[in-house]
């Protein structure tokens, strides 16, 4: 008989879907599935365009969005009752890729969107060089 693993489930489902059910199960271990699955949902919906989801700090407590627009990044409370410790925070002046991943790898992530998973995976310097070869590569 053959059965799923979680892994044959998670190469089945769409990037999207999948994107939601490991927010959703690392949000559920903090909090109750009812309010872990608000959360994802209000998340997901402000991963825009404009504003990009990176991840959550502070035992998932704290979200943190890039805005292209601002180049900032916005470091919000994820419920009310989390916003006693700290009130929102903008760190300005993230001006292009280098320094948002600089500021990435440098900090402790309970979670971290896909999307940039691959930076914290590499060191520092393995980013800028392949950042620099692919530019070379494509001029």
């Amino acid at each position: 008989m053959d059965t799923n693993t979680e892994t044959d489930l998670d190469t089945e489902m769409d990037p999207e879907t999948r994107l939601e059910a490991d927010l959703r199960n690392r949000l559920a271990e903090t909090r109750s599935d009812e309010r872990a699955d608000e959360l994802c949902h209000r998340l997901l919906e402000k991963d825009t365009v404009n504003e990009y989801l990176i991840g959550l700090q502070d035992d998932c407590t704290r979200a943190l969005f890039y805005n292209t627009a601002t180049r900032s990044i916005t470091n919000e409370p994820l419920e009310e009752s989390d916003s006693d410790s700290a009130p929102t925070e903008h760190i300005p002046n993230i001006t292009n890729r280098n320094r948002l991943r600089a500021w990435i790898v440098d900090r402790e992530w309970s979670w971290i969107h896909p999307r940039y998973r691959w930076i914290v995976t590499r060191g520092p310097s393995e980013n800028s060089t392949r950042i620099r070869s692919y530019r070379t590569q494509n001029r």
